[in-house]
C-alpha cells in the first residue's frame, strides 16, 4: 500500500515538471520548473517504474559480490527476496498502477480546469 502511495506521489511530481516545462516561457524557467519536481521526488525517495527498473535488476546482478559486512547489515532475509519475480510481482506491477493514478489524476486535473475556464 505504501510503495503505491509512493508511485502516486512519484508521478504526479513527474507530470507536474512536465507542465511546468510547458507551461514556462524561457529556458530558465523551464530548466527549473522541471529541476525542482524532479529533485524532489528523488530527494523523497518515491517510485517509479523507469527508475525501477534500472535500480532493481542491479542490485539482483551485483548482490553476489557482497561482503559479508554489507550482507549482515542488509540481512539474509531482506537479500533472499531479491529476485526476478519479486520484483514484478512485489514493485513494478504495484508501481505502475500507482504511476498511472499518479499521471491520470495530475493530467485531468489540469484538463478539467483548463476546460471550466472555457
Amino acid at each position: 500500500m505504501y510503495t503505491s502511495l509512493e508511485a502516486v506521489a512519484c508521478n504526479w511530481l513527474v507530470n507536474l515538471a512536465i507542465l511546468l516545462g510547458i507551461c514556462a516561457d524561457d529556458l530558465i524557467g523551464k530548466f527549473f520548473g522541471l529541476w525542482f519536481p524532479i529533485m524532489a521526488f528523488v530527494t523523497l525517495g518515491f517510485e517509479h517504474r523507469i527508475a525501477n527498473m534500472y535500480f532493481i535488476p542491479a542490485a539482483i546482478l551485483t548482490r553476489e559480490y557482497l561482503s559479508p559486512d554489507h550482507i549482515s547489515l542488509i540481512g539474509h532475509d531482506a537479500l533472499d527476496l531479491l529476485t526476478w519475480s519479486t520484483m514484478r510481482t512485489n514493485n513494478l506491477i504495484v508501481v505502475t498502477l500507482g504511476n498511472i493514478v499518479g499521471g491520470c489524476s495530475l493530467s485531468d486535473s489540469c484538463t478539467g480546469l483548463h476546460l471550466k475556464k472555457r
